[in-house]
């Protein structure tokens, strides 16, 4: 962790700039993409009915 710092302090500052806007997009891209699959998740839900499963019932 210490190595990661010292190296990151030595990097010119429009280099650690960059790594901070890419870090944020990657980050804004994976929120994205968890919030499409969420929505595509609830819509199939809501087409299809739930299918009746033995395991569901207690007896």
């Amino acid at each position: 962790m210490f190595s990661l710092a010292r190296r990151l302090l030595f990097l010119l500052p429009s280099q650690l700039l960059f790594l901070l806007a890419t870090q944020e997009h990657l980050r804004d891209m994976l929120h994205n993409r968890i919030r499409v699959t969420k929505a595509q998740e609830s819509k199939q839900a809501k087409e299809s009915p739930p299918e009746s499963d033995s395991t569901d019932r207690p007896f």
